[in-house]
């Protein structure tokens, strides 16, 4: 089950928005007040009981009625999920599934797509096997009738109207499967003609076959309706949304075993000792009375099951997570690869909180998967700690998803063109997500900075930038490069801007980063563009990759299916055949081509953006062989660039 989108409606400042939500690792930014907390909320109160306060209740609109979803979650359902469902035998397996929770808290509501209905495979077999066994039947014989000797024979029955009836039966069927299913009888009228010519049939001699497949109709009606245990297989499956607050990922090395924590126990604390099986009541007792075997023994068991949970838990080394007490401080501290100790305040800010992470999704400990809310992710971290931190939530496995507010350019996710999300304002009362903010005519970052609040020249000039052509670029590049090379993390962040800047701004794009490098498509255009930013900007640090467009390093029939899917979303009522054949990726842009046929056609086409969006949320990108060396060598070049040694 996976979270792709959220509408809110109602929450704060959020009157109508719908945010995606399709990546691991998402970005909420934005102006202060935009109304970043009241997204996280909204998307929190999904797992709410209680009704949304009238101060909560957006100010924008005459009043937010009780019966208003505040929240709606589209889920796409996995393949793995299809299959466990096989068991309910549906007619269609669920490819979408909706979970919202109304303004007075009543839910959570659900809506399955398609729609959850019994399957009609022997529905349709009753069909095919009357059709046929009333093909094979021209008379209805009535049964001998044991009559007294000196009685008057009765009349034989007339088997010819039962006959017409079980055709008409047969072709009311077939009429009933025929019609859209919101254009349908209900079927029970069918079955209860059924019932009433199996008992007719008895008196008829051969009719066995007849008497047999009839009830077959009433046997199917009789099933459960799927659509309420489809439901609930489907929220068994969703993970919980659930807000990681300061409190719980503020996790100190030391804390003084005494009565005043046992009163108030810090959150991360009690995640980390639920975690461990530690009784702290035990401990402090323990401690209190001078039992130090006890003190230990409760420590020492605490410990194994940190280690036995931590082993392999954290990918960069071997992590144990050790406890110790020292008179009446209990201390948290680390031991790497089994060798290297250290106090926990010592250690990373993304290490630190990895070990609060994990201790609150297991401390929770509901048997599903979790989707992971922060306010404010960089609170009290210096810059190379907010970097450290991003990386470890892009790494981390523990959560399903991490979606997080923050205010500083130096807590954004790697992925810029996929991974940010801006809540921005439109006036006093109301704001609005942006999905998408890149601005066309602005290169480098300056879009970001206007989308956060701040000013170009807050941008961290502690990271290496790429400046790529365009927003498409932006988006799809890091994806692509890292499928090349076979890494998880590129030592540099994409930006746009090359193709839609005034050429006498290029100047400015060299101010971006610490360190920047320019890349440009091996097409006539990509090849001008470099000569043009050549003449502001020092040729060493101009990089071209060897084909006609960033779309053209991958599979070319995988490019292919990518855009007519889109083709086909957008011209819903038009019959779309194969597109033609993408010529060499070094003779022209397969974008271009695979755009003028079907503007040639009359049809609505996919912008490259909605394209390079719809392959990054694909499972796997293909690339092609010629598309990965192309990759390796851009890569290779902009390391050079760059001055980063590989």
């Amino acid at each position: 089950m996976r979270l792709i989108s959220a509408r809110l409606r109602g929450a704060g400042r959020l009157l109508d928005t719908t945010i995606k939500l399709d990546q691991k690792l998402v970005a909420i930014v934005g102006p202060n007040e935009a109304g970043k907390t009241t997204l996280l909320k909204a998307l929190a109160y999904v797992d709410a009981s209680d009704a949304l306060a009238p101060a909560q209740r957006s100010r924008a609109s005459t009043g937010i009625a009780d019966s208003t979803p505040v929240v709606s979650l589209r889920y796409l359902v996995s393949d793995e999920v299809r299959k466990d469902l096989a068991d309910l035998e549906l007619e269609e397996a669920p490819t979408e599934f909706f979970v919202s929770r109304r303004a007075d808290g009543e839910g959570p509501s659900f809506t399955v797509r398609p729609a959850p209905r019994k399957s009609e495979v022997a529905l349709k077999q009753l069909a095919v096997d009357l059709s046929d066994s009333l093909a094979a039947t021209t008379v209805l014989e009535p049964l001998p009738i044991d009559a007294a000797e000196d009685a008057e024979a009765p009349e034989p029955l007339d088997g010819g109207p039962l006959l017409d009836e079980l055709r008409l039966l047969q072709q009311d069927l077939d009429t009933y499967l025929a019609a859209p299913v919101d254009e349908r009888e209900p079927i029970e009228a069918l079955r209860q003609r059924a019932d009433e010519d199996v008992e007719a049939l008895k008196a008829f001699a051969d009719t066995d076959s007849l008497q047999r497949l009839l009830p077959s109709l009433g046997a199917w009606v009789d099933r459960d309706d799927p659509t309420e245990t489809t439901k609930e297989e489907l929220w068994n499956r969703t993970p919980d949304v659930a807000m990681f607050t300061e409190a719980d990922r503020t996790l100190a090395s030391t804390y003084t075993l005494d009565d005043g924590l046992l009163g108030d126990v810090p959150a991360a604390l009690a995640n980390l000792t639920r975690l461990a099986g530690l009784d702290l009541n035990a401990l402090v007792q323990a401690v209190q009375t001078g039992q130090v075997s006890r003190r230990d023994t409760i420590k020492n068991k605490a410990n194994i099951t940190l280690a036995n949970y931590f082993k392999n838990a954290w990918q960069q080394s071997d992590l144990k997570v050790e406890l110790n007490v020292e008179n009446s401080i209990l201390r948290i501290g680390l031991v790497e690869d089994g060798v290297h100790a250290s106090v926990f305040d010592e250690r990373s800010a993304g290490l630190r909180m990895f070990v609060a992470l994990t201790s609150f999704l297991a401390a929770r400990d509901s048997g599903r998967a979790t989707i992971l809310l922060i306010d404010e992710a960089e609170t009290r971290l210096h810059i190379d700690a907010q970097a450290d931190l991003v990386q470890m939530f892009a790494k981390q496995d523990k959560a399903d998803k991490i979606i997080y507010t923050t205010h500083s350019p130096g807590c954004l996710p790697a992925d810029l063109g996929a991974g940010i999300r801006a809540v921005v304002p439109d006036s006093d009362e109301t704001s609005h997500v942006e999905n998408s903010f890149w601005r066309q005519g602005v290169g480098g970052f300056t879009s970001l900075m206007f989308a956060m609040g701040a000013s170009a020249a807050a941008f961290t000039p502690a990271r290496c930038a790429v400046i790529a052509e365009g927003a498409t670029d932006m988006i799809v590049l890091p994806t692509l490069m890292r499928a090349a090379i076979g890494v998880d993390s590129l030592p540099y962040q994409v930006a746009p801007g090359l193709s839609e800047m005034p050429k006498d701004s290029y100047p400015e794009l060299d101010f971006q980063a610490a360190k920047v490098a320019f890349l440009a498509d091996g097409d006539g255009g990509g090849e001008r563009l470099a000569e043009a930013i050549g003449r502001a900007i020092p040729e060493d640090r101009i990089v071209a990759i060897g084909v006609h467009g960033i779309e053209n390093t991958l599979e070319p029939d995988f490019y292919r299916d990518a855009f007519t899917t889109l083709l086909r979303d957008l011209n819903a009522n038009v019959t779309i055949g194969e597109p033609p054949t993408l010529p060499d990726a070094t003779a022209a842009p397969w974008a271009t081509a695979l755009e003028t046929w079907a503007t040639s056609q009359g049809w609505r086409v996919p912008t490259k953006q909605e394209i390079a969006n719809h392959i990054i949320e694909l499972d796997e990108v293909l690339l092609s062989s010629q598309g990965v060396l192309a990759l390796k060598q851009a890569h290779a070049a902009l390391l050079a660039a760059l001055g980063i040694s590989s």
